[in-house]
This record gives C-alpha cells, structure tokens and sequence, in this order.
C-alpha cells in the first residue's frame, strides 16, 4: 500500500512540475522547513518507539520497578503510526517525482538549489515512514498462539 502512495504521489509531483514547467512559469520553491520538521517527526517517532519497546520488555520481564503501560495509550500510538506512515510515502513520492523531473536540467539556474530541497525532503519523508513503520510494529499485540478462540464472538455469516 505504501508503494502504491508513493509511486501515486511521484507521477503527481512529476506531472505537476512539468505543467507549471510547461507554462513557463517558474517552478515550485521546496519549503525549506519540509526536511526539518520531518526529521523532527521522525525523531518523535522514533523516540516514541523506542521507549515503547523498553516499557513493554521490561514489563513482560518483571523487571523491578517496571510499571505496566496503559494499553489505550499504545493503541494510540499504534493509531499515530498507521497515520504516519502513508504520509511519508506521500511525502517520498511526491518530491521524488519532483526531483526525477529536475535530474535533466540540472546544468539550468536554480534546479541544483531545487534538486537539494527535494532529496532532503525525500530523505525525511522516508525516515517519518521508517518510524512509523517501526512504532507500528512494537505496538502489535504478541502472538499467543491460541488456535481456539473458545467463546470469542466470531464474525457474521452474511451468506445466510
């Protein structure tokens, strides 16, 4: 699913430069915030999935003093993750059809300052997937490996 994100938003970075390319007009600035507030992003991910991880093993190993954490707060997390995660793809994708679309012309003025721009943010972007992808996993419930379900509500028949 991601990759489809990405390669979506990469024919619309793409398409979307060479209309304005097309047009004469000058092309789109990259924010140069994008890349900072990502990576900060990525970083609070990141840190979330981290100490998450050390929690939760500390717990499951009755290490003294380790506190259970609040599972609503990891399904939280869990919640933040899998919201996370397409928009790095997007990211990726948007401003690596924007850099592919700057790779030919960047002997014209301004594409090397442009093609900068779109590589960190490219960089960012997938750092805010990896993350998330990463906080996502440490937030899975384990496998039990329970094969009855015993007298857990099963899903409707709708066929009937």
């Amino acid at each position: 699913m991601l990759a489809a994100i990405g390669a979506v938003c990469a024919s619309v970075g793409w398409g979307g430069a060479l209309l304005v390319d097309g047009q004469g007009r000058p092309l789109p600035e990259v924010p140069s915030s994008a890349p900072s507030v990502l990576g900060l992003f990525a970083a609070i991910l990141l840190a979330l999935a981290l100490s998450t991880r050390a929690r939760l093993r500390a717990w499951r190993e009755r290490r003294p003093g380790a506190k259970p954490m609040d599972p609503l707060s990891i399904a939280r997390y869990g919640v933040l993750a899998r919201a996370s995660s397409p928009v790095g793809a997007g990211v990726v994708g948007l401003y690596g059809g924007y850099a592919i679309f700057l790779m030919p012309g960047l002997d014209q003025s301004g594409h090397h300052e442009l093609m900068q721009g779109s590589v960190l943010a490219v960089a960012a972007g997938a750092a805010v997937a990896a993350a998330a992808l990463f906080l996502e996993r440490v937030c899975r419930l384990p496998d039990d490996g329970v094969t009855d379900p015993g007298n857990l509500p099963r899903p409707r028949d709708h066929a009937r």
